[in-house]
């Protein structure tokens, strides 16, 4: 009986290991297919909310002014003429501009004249992301622009070339209620989304005061 027995089990181990290898090989092709989703699946884009920070209602108003430089103002003759100052391109290249700037009334003809000053308003020329949400976190005195879009985590081998769009700057209008007053800096997130994780870049925009 003990001869008869030691001639069965080899067969039967051998049956559990053929089991178990097909168990790991689809656990292996199982994660082998996670991981190309997360390669090359593109998620739905959603706005950033962070905890304890407070969300900010903005609105925009577009022009069509080259998108050169980033200014912040509660006054929005100050920033008409920091963009002017900004200067623009000509037929000898980029040009800033130099001495004291136009009256105010002929700046609103040229930047935004559909806007004129609101209270508890900042005002932001900025180049706009596509989508975005703002935030303010009290604690550190800072208004983050997340941009977010969602993307593969590799980039595709080939990329069609193209004429690069000319960029404009928008203005964003930002309400200042729930700001108390002082200095405050203002961050864009530029922030891809994946399947799994997300990637974030962070730039200082700049810098205004709040009165």
């Amino acid at each position: 009986m003990d001869a008869q027995a030691h001639n069965v089990r080899p067969p039967r181990i051998r049956k559990r290991v053929v089991v178990l290898s097909a168990v790991i090989a689809v656990i292996i092709a199982v994660a082998q297919l996670l991981v190309l989703a997360q390669l090359f699946v593109s998620p739905q884009p959603h706005e950033v909310h962070t905890p304890n920070a407070i969300p900010i209602r903005v609105q925009t108003a577009t022009s069509h002014t080259d998108a050169l430089i980033t200014a912040a103002s509660e006054s929005i003759a100050d920033l008409r003429c920091q963009v002017w100052r900004g200067g623009g391109f000509t037929l000898g290249g980029f040009r800033p501009n130099t001495g004291p700037c136009p009256d105010a009334a002929t700046l609103a003809l040229t930047y935004w004249p559909q806007l004129s000053q609101s209270p508890k308003t900042l005002y932001l020329a900025w180049t706009r992301c596509t989508v975005f949400n703002v935030e303010y976190f009290a604690l550190n005195r800072t208004l983050v622009i997340h941009c977010f879009t969602a993307g593969d985590s590799v980039p595709p081998l080939f990329s069609p070339g193209g004429v690069v769009a000319q960029r404009f700057l928008d203005l964003l209008l930002v309400p200042t209620d729930a700001m108390s007053p002082g200095s405050l800096g203002i961050i864009e997130d530029d922030r891809v989304e994946h399947l799994f994780s997300d990637s974030s870049n962070e730039v200082q925009l700049a810098t205004a005061t709040i009165s």
